[in-house]
């Protein structure tokens, strides 16, 4: 099933090198139509990249390409956020040609290099993801504990409207990461 594939980003926007891939900072992915070219559904990906979280997706649209179509649910069966986040990826990405000399040269991917882009873009990820969430959102756990008085662990449940388990795992992984200071235990 031919796919059209079209991804937008900025040329001076900068970028990041993940292995011998690199990826624009902020780009966009469309393709159509995928699944099924009956069901007449396509995907756009919005990717933010960087050398901190790896590449994490900003935006995902599913849509109908005809008017006033829809978005049939088998469509979404089997839908993997993490495996179209790769794909678009791949995509995106270009791969090192020459370096040496203080200059890198980066081309367009040949045929047969999509599984090593796939490995530069897992390993990024899974080294960025550690423990599943950002700094940026760590951070934020980090200002509502630090900003929440006597009470800082429901100041975080309430914020982010989780229970209080989530709310201590939240806190628990913002201390790790040194965004929280450690508590001292008091003894009765």
């Amino acid at each position: 099933m031919p796919v059209k594939v079209n991804v937008e980003y900025s040329i001076g926007g900068g970028g990041c090198r993940y292995g011998d891939t690199w990826l624009p900072a902020d780009f966009t992915v469309t393709l159509e139509p995928i699944v099924d070219a009956k069901l007449n559904v396509g995907v756009r990906l919005a990717v933010r990249a960087s050398a901190e979280d790896g590449p994490v997706c900003r935006e995902v649209a599913i849509y109908s390409t005809v008017d006033d179509g829809g978005v049939p649910a088998r469509a979404l069966r089997g839908f993997k956020l993490e495996d179209w986040v790769e794909r678009a990826c791949m995509h995106a990405a270009q791969t090192l040609v020459a370096e040496g000399d203080g200059f890198t040269t980066w081309g367009l991917p040949e045929v047969g290099e999509g599984a090593a882009v796939r490995t530069d873009v897992r390993k990024a990820r899974k080294t960025a993801r550690g423990t599943g969430y950002t700094k940026e959102f760590l951070r934020e756990v980090a200002d509502v504990y630090n900003a929440g008085g006597a009470t800082p662990t429901k100041a975080v449940r309430e914020a982010f409207s989780v229970a209080q388990s989530t709310a201590q795992l939240y806190v628990s992984h913002a201390r790790n990461a040194g965004l929280v200071a450690a508590t001292k235990k008091v003894s009765k």
